[in-house]
């Protein structure tokens, strides 16, 4: 369990888009499979006129998945 508690996702959006630097919207595979998984990405990217991406692209979101699915058959295999 971490020792911080994480920053919202919505906080770290709307800082990020007024930030001036923004031109798109880069995302953590983590977040931006939540919101793919909520059907959201297209509503957020209106919301703020920024094109949502995935930091690492397609890419790093599989390899996101990947480690996930590894982690689960781990700790599985430890109980």
């Amino acid at each position: 369990m971490p020792l911080y508690r994480p920053t919202p996702l919505s906080e770290r959006m709307d800082r990020w888009a007024q930030s001036g630097k923004a031109t798109k919207m880069p995302l953590h595979p983590q977040d931006f499979f939540a919101l793919s998984k909520a059907n959201l990405v297209e509503k957020v990217s209106e919301k703020y006129g920024l094109e949502v991406t995935c930091l690492g692209g397609e890419k790093g979101l599989q390899n996101w998945i990947k480690d996930r699915i590894t982690d689960k058959e781990q700790n599985e295999a430890g109980e």
